[in-house]
């Protein structure tokens, strides 16, 4: 008596990427080896429930990774079944992970007023000093790396994108637009402006007189 013994299948997986949330889905490509083909792959996303492909023509399969939310997904290998006669499969590791890069959630605080984004408000300012401290807040992260930030004064030109937030904004009367994004390069990941107006602050006249029937009245 004959006794073959088949080869167990064996499996690799590649397309670790870096993507814009709603951009075109990055493909993750599964190859068996060492047995017969079609191959059938099970894998996980994120440790959710299995989920099974197989190759229709050669050793390979490609999945689409779906880009409609931002975070970060990681696609693991969990076997590998082949199609010879003895249907052999075992046990495979390996993962690559797909990052789908989002938008970050920001505020700001001045002049004791907190603004989301979006927003748009026009203050006074409260003391003698004409800059007004800014404080910016992240409180929605990115997915990689962290937000640069731009500005607009009035119609001019946006600045050129920053890895450090503005500090502050002079009493100048004229509106500041304050914009964040996760990828300089990806709109999508874009903040609404945020529009600060802070005006002069006001002074009260010193020295000044009036003139009534001729007699000169401080006032």
């Amino acid at each position: 008596m004959n006794v073959v013994v088949n080869s167990l299948p064996t499996a690799s997986m590649s397309g670790t990427t870096t993507v814009c949330q709603n951009s075109a889905s990055p493909m993750i490509t599964f190859t068996g080896a060492n047995a017969t083909a079609p191959y059938t792959f099970t894998y996980k996303i994120n440790d959710g429930a299995p989920q099974t492909v197989k190759t229709t023509s050669g050793n390979s399969v490609t999945v689409a990774a779906p880009t409609g939310t931002a975070g970060m997904f990681e696609y693991s290998l969990v076997s590998v079944s082949e199609s010879s006669s003895t249907a052999c499969s075992q046990e495979q590791m390996g993962s690559v992970e797909v990052k789908v890069q989002g938008k970050p959630t920001i505020t700001l605080t001045t002049l004791q007023q907190t603004l989301n984004e979006g927003n748009s408000q026009v203050l006074c300012d409260i003391d003698a000093n004409p800059v007004n401290g800014l404080q910016f807040t992240v409180s929605g992260a990115c997915i990689v790396g962290s937000p640069v930030w731009r500005l607009q004064v009035g119609s001019g030109a946006w600045s050129d994108w920053s890895t450090n937030a503005p500090i502050s904004q002079p009493s100048n009367n004229q509106v500041h637009r304050y914009q964040a994004a996760c990828d300089a390069s990806c709109p999508v990941t874009y903040t609404s402006p945020i529009e600060l107006t802070i005006n002069y602050r006001s002074t009260v006249p010193q020295n000044v007189s009036m003139i009534a029937d001729g007699v000169s009245v401080a006032v």
